[in-house]
Parts: structure tokens; C-alpha cells; sequence
């Protein structure tokens, strides 16, 4: 079943602007992150957790231009209860929940109610079954009722049906007469697993509609929902969109006097420079130039006017932004100094000029 035995300890950036599946551009990984953006526990003798900072905000290295933060992280689960109950008509039915076993499977629930005509069957062929608390003996349970209801897991589809997964229903003959009463039995709902044979892996959730009259019971298309806080799963996502230039209501029109380069002075321990600040991440320096004309050629000197390298520039016309890796043009590291560097415009022959410093 859908257990979850993970935190979540890492994160993956894909840029999905040419498909869906998208290009991975940056990523963090036990093995590879900034800074203390990851933490760890010692569970036992041998196995250690990862997990993100959930005590402060995760603030990624720059890519393509970007930073991004991270905030209000969930280390672990608990159950949302502000967030669980109707949310689609209502009815006073009686629900209890397994607090003992509810945080290996916190996921989202949707107790949807059918007509009479829809009903759903457990599909559990097994034994061993249990109360929120107790076993139960085989005599003291059914297996082959229907329900006017079934329970659907929001974050896992079912290969076979395409549909949601559906836990399994099962009910206790509560007031011991040897048949199932919709209004008066108590009703289990759990997950099975398959090992060899079938088995009853836990029982998360109990309701009976005990004390209720059938103008009470919910109608059809009512849906009630148990949800959870959890650390984010590989199946979670963040969509964002970096708005254009155009969008934020920025000139395109070439401003040489704008450009930047960033950071000026660079320094060898600048949060820019992930190699140093964090032996485990293997990246090359790199210095940005911000506000450069899209199509365009840097020229890189020193102070005395030796050429060190050029950058060619064919961005598209929304994006300013060009790194350099710091090598000379025949790919030794620079050395400490100020450097000039001159930029040339390809669509007006502007030129500008300016200067960084690089510090040891």
C-alpha cells in the first residue's frame, strides 16, 4: 500500500517551456546541496534520514538568472484536522480515525457517496482482520457487503482502472445478529497488501450511522474528506512562471548604461561561487552580466589592455543575462585584479565600457 516511509530530501527544477517532461536545470540531493538547505537525523544504529531545512527558509544557488526560496517546509506528518470533514453536503455520521497508525499513510481521502444503484464491494479476499485497535475474530466480521460509499486515495492512480485507488471496506456485526445493518454496524476502512497471499496491512478509518434516521444519511454526490500535513512526495509539484520583460512592463529597447556585472567585486567566497562555499557541489566559478543587449559580443582585458576572452551573445530579446566562467581564452583561471570589459550591440553598434574587480 501507499506507506510513507520517506521525508522529503531533495528537489528537482525542470524547465518545461519546450514539453511537458521539461529539462532538468538544477537540482539538490543529499550527496549534492548548499549550504545547510538539507539536514540530518540518525534513526538508528545504521540508517540516517535526510530531510529539508524546515527551520528556515532553502534558498537554492543562482540558475539561469534565478533564486529560488523554499519556506514553510513540512518535516513530518500530522493530521490536518481544520481541513477534514464535509465538502460537499453534510450528515452527522459518526467518524473515528487510527491516530496509532494514520501517519504512515497521510494522504488525502475522499469518502464519496453513491446512489443506490452504485454501490461498492470490498474486493479483499483475506483475513486477519482489525478494528481501529483490536483483531477480530472471523465470526465478528463481513467481507462481502456492499456500501453506498467508497473511499478514494487522491495521490495514487490505480494502473488497471485509471481512476483513483480505492481502499477497502469491510463492516463489524456490532449489534451480533449474523447480518449486516447499514445503520447500525460499525464500518472499516484499511488498506490490504499482497505477499504470497493477501493481507490486512491497517485500518485507518471507522463511521457508523448509529442514531440516525435515513432522511439523515448522506445523498448522493456528498463527499467527505480526511486530509493530513505531509513533506512534500515525488508525485508533488510546483508550477511558476518567470514573466517576460514585456510582461513586467519593461522596455526591451537597448540601455548599455544599465548594464551590470554581478558580483562586482567578486569575491572567492561570494554566495555566488557554490564550489567554495560547499565542497560536495563541483561547479564552476562564474560571473553574470545583467542588462547586456541580446545579441551582442564582450569583450574581456585587463587593466594593461591584454585581451583575456570574448562572450558571444545570442539570447532571446527578453533575456539580459549572460554568465562568463572566469577563463581565460585559452581556459587558465584569471587572476586577481580589475579587469575591463567592453560590450558591443549587434543590432545598433552601441559600445560600452566598464570595470570588475576580482578579489582573492
Amino acid at each position: 500500500p501507499e506507506q510513507m516511509e520517506y521525508r522529503t530530501n531533495g528537489f528537482q527544477i525542470f524547465d518545461i517551456t519546450e514539453s511537458d517532461t521539461g529539462s532538468l536545470v538544477y537540482e539538490e540531493t543529499p550527496e549534492h546541496f548548499v549550504r545547510i538547505n538539507i539536514l540530518s537525523e540518525q534513526v538508528s544504529a545504521t540508517q540516517k534520514v535526510y530531510y529539508l531545512n524546515d527551520l528556515r527558509p532553502v534558498v537554492s544557488d543562482l540558475f539561469d538568472g534565478i533564486q529560488l526560496t523554499l519556506d514553510e517546509l513540512q518535516k513530518e506528518v500530522y493530521w490536518d484536522s481544520m481541513n477534514t470533514g464535509w465538502v460537499q453536503g453534510w450528515a452527522p455520521m459518526n467518524f473515528d480515525i487510527n491516530r496509532a497508525r494514520m501517519l504512515e499513510y497521510p494522504w488525502r481521502y475522499d469518502f464519496v457517496f453513491t446512489d443506490e444503484n452504485n454501490k461498492y464491494t470490498t474486493q479483499y479476499p483475506g483475513t486477519r482482520l482489525y478494528t481501529l485497535d483490536n483483531r477480530l475474530l472471523r465470526s465478528d466480521y463481513f467481507l462481502t457487503e456492499s456500501y453506498p460509499f467508497y473511499v478514494e486515495n487522491k495521490h495514487f492512480i490505480d494502473d488497471s482502472t485509471g481512476e483513483y485507488k480505492k481502499l477497502e471496506i469491510f463492516s463489524v456485526d456490532t449489534n451480533l445478529n449474523g447480518q449486516f445493518d447499514l445503520m447500525e454496524d460499525e464500518i472499516l476502512i484499511g488498506y490490504p497488501y499482497y505477499d504470497n497471499s493477501w493481507k490486512w496491512a491497517a485500518t485507518l478509518f471507522s463511521i457508523n450511522f448509529q442514531g440516525m434516521t435515513e432522511d439523515q444519511m448522506p445523498r448522493p454526490g456528498d463527499v467527505f474528506r480526511v486530509d493530513f500535513g505531509r513533506p512534500f512526495a515525488p508525485m508533488d509539484s510546483v508550477l511558476f512562471k518567470v514573466a517576460s520583460a514585456e510582461e513586467r512592463g519593461v522596455s526591451t529597447a537597448e540601455d548599455l548604461d544599465k548594464i551590470k556585472v554581478v558580483p562586482n567585486p567578486y569575491i572567492m567566497t561570494n554566495t555566488m561561487e557554490p564550489a567554495v562555499r560547499n565542497n560536495s557541489l563541483n561547479q564552476r566559478r562564474k560571473l553574470m552580466f545583467v542588462n547586456v543587449p541580446a545579441r551582442c559580443t564582450i569583450k574581456l582585458f585587463t587593466m594593461s589592455g591584454y585581451f583575456v576572452d570574448s562572450i558571444e551573445v545570442n539570447n532571446d530579446n527578453t533575456n539580459g543575462i549572460v554568465h562568463w566562467d572566469m577563463l581565460t581564452k585559452e581556459s587558465l583561471e584569471i587572476a586577481p585584479g580589475v579587469y575591463i570589459y567592453h560590450v558591443e550591440s549587434h543590432k545598433t553598434g552601441n559600445k560600452k565600457m566598464g570595470k570588475f574587480a576580482v578579489i582573492k
